[in-house]
């Protein structure tokens, strides 16, 4: 609020549930040792950028949208479903408020796959924290020449 910008409710519970679980499984401690190894692989002033660097940074960007993909697909699943019952509700009968019947179902039926996937979340986030330490890895080897 003192900012003036808007903020999601859910994406700030999102935000400190990942940051919780990132210091719960000692990412913090993972990602400094894979910042200190990178010492062994790229010593300093030694960087040397090299043509698969693209090709590392493609793999990264491709990693990090299936992942969100994954993430989110449960959720937006039943929301387009949520959404398909009602378009066919208001073809089969006309007469009922769609707008008044559909807010309070969509926030619903979103609140219900919340529930569900909250719960699966450790076992995805664990991974996703054990390949940033690796992509780093990846990363300092493909700086090291």
């Amino acid at each position: 609020p003192v900012s003036g910008e808007q903020n999601v409710i859910l994406a700030q519970f999102f935000y400190l549930l990942g940051l919780v679980f990132f210091f719960s499984i000692d990412g913090h401690h993972l990602l400094i040792a894979a910042l200190a190894k990178s010492f062994e692989h790229i010593p300093p002033g030694a960087a040397v950028f090299k043509m698969n660097l693209a090709e590392i940074g493609a793999r990264a960007f491709q990693g990090m949208f299936v992942t969100a993909l994954r993430l989110a697909g449960p959720v937006i699943a039943i929301a387009l479903v949520t959404d398909l019952a009602l378009g066919l509700m208001v073809r089969m009968v006309p007469q009922i408020n769609v707008f008044m019947l559909g807010f309070p179902l969509k926030i619903a039926a979103g609140l219900v796959a919340l529930a569900v996937t909250v719960p699966l979340l450790g076992g995805v986030l664990a991974r996703v924290f054990e390949g940033m330490v690796r992509d780093v890895t990846v990363l300092a080897r493909g700086l090291g020449g």
